[in-house]
């Protein structure tokens, strides 16, 4: 009869428990690999940086970097958007705001990139904002968007480099990218360390009134010890290390032909995988204090938002990134439509370039071309006497 009984109270429990939403809670590992599929979204991603520096003399010549970029040390951006995977191809729309104290870019520039997922095939356009139309003059008055593709890049190459620089170029371009896998490889290494030390950097904590086998919020936080042992996890993999440095190899090659110089991949990729992880060690090493504290948010098994925090502190100059990023319209966006190239409101760049450079056109320094503006009509391009591009 006990037996009966305890059979009876476990089974009722169990009811209880899968009733009430009481069920294995939702892995973030699943629900970033839920999320890889997402063929469609909307965005909303908003970067902050803070700078201070209170033992620094505000009288002092000596600026950091980071310091000569911000305005009282404080800078945000917003990239507002969607994102179309069409199987082949990925496009993608955004307007960015420059998010500053003296609001020096007041409305959105919008940037459309339409991109070939192997190969190097892309079209970009970029808005032109209304400071820059007004700093260029009354002939950039009717552009509105610059634009430039891979086609137009690899004639350049091609036009001031060479047939045999150009074949080069196209070969290394065009090879299978290989960025995808080491991304999957550094995913794999990321979710492996998180899974063996979840008792001390993950925290996971339920949304109110949603089940937790399917909503939810985890919290990751490492330190600069955490982040030296996920680095040296990775480039003492040997696939792993290989498919890096096959990945920098393709970036040397392409380097070296579009500008003649890859000193710093070439460095970089004659580094075996020990040198590698030394260096990271001592440039961590170099702070008092390097995290990074991120937070997924999970909806229906899927990452909706995504917050990292980043904080360093070298000699008390404090240096905090916060990237946050929401999406919404899963899978609901049909398309997403590209800006016209050949409307008389875009300007090709290339083509721009091309005719105002002396070693690719027959302008000189204060000379007059031809220049295609797109509608078909040869347009007068100069340069005045204070540097200024005309355009009639």
């Amino acid at each position: 009869m006990k037996k009966r009984y305890c059979a009876i109270a476990l089974t009722a429990m169990s009811s209880i428990m899968l009733l009430s939403g009481c069920s294995k809670q939702i892995n973030l590992e699943t629900a970033l690999a839920n999320s890889q599929n997402i063929k469609s979204y909307a965005y909303d991603l908003n970067v902050s940086v803070n700078h201070s520096n209170p033992n620094k003399d505000k009288e002092t010549k000596d600026v950091s970097p980071a310091s000569a970029l911000l305005k009282d040390g404080k800078l945000a951006l917003d990239f507002n958007g969607q994102v179309k995977d069409t199987g082949d191809r990925v496009k993608l729309s955004s307007n960015i705001k420059v998010i500053s104290p003296e609001d020096v870019l007041k409305d959105p520039i919008p940037i459309y990139i339409d991109s070939a997922k192997k190969g190097f095939d892309f079209n970009l356009f970029v808005g032109v904002p209304a400071p820059l139309k007004t700093a260029l003059g009354d002939s950039f008055k009717k552009i509105s968007t610059v634009y430039v593709s891979s086609k137009d890049l690899s004639d350049f190459i091609k036009e001031t480099q060479g047939e045999d620089a150009y074949k080069k170029f196209q070969e290394s371009a065009n090879k299978d990218n290989s960025n995808d896998q080491v991304s999957k490889d550094m995913l794999k290494v990321f979710n492996d360390y998180i899974n063996k030390n979840k008792d001390k950097v993950e925290k996971f904590q339920k949304i109110e009134k949603l089940s937790a086998s399917e909503n939810g919020t985890y919290t990751i936080t490492l330190s600069k010890d955490d982040l030296k042992a996920i680095a040296s996890n990775y480039l003492n993999n040997p696939e792993y290390f290989k498919n890096f440095k096959d990945t920098m190899n393709k970036s040397s090659e392409i380097s070296s032909v579009k500008d003649g110089t890859s000193a710093e991949t070439d460095e970089l990729k004659a580094d075996d995988a020990k040198t590698m992880i030394d260096k990271v060690n001592k440039s961590l090493d170099e702070y008092k204090e390097f995290s990074v504290v991120t937070t997924f948010t999970i909806k229906d098994k899927l990452i909706y938002e995504t917050d990292v925090k980043i904080t360093t502190n070298q000699d008390d100059d404090v240096l905090t990134i916060d990237i946050d990023n929401k999406i919404s319209d899963v899978n609901k966006i049909d398309d997403i439509k590209m800006p016209d190239k050949d409307a008389t409101s875009t300007l090709n760049i290339m083509k721009l370039y091309n005719q105002m450079s002396p070693a690719t056109s027959r302008t000189t320094n204060r000379g007059n071309a031809p220049f295609d503006v797109d509608d078909g009509q040869d347009a007068n391009v100069s340069i005045d006497d204070s540097g200024n591009i005309q355009i009639k």
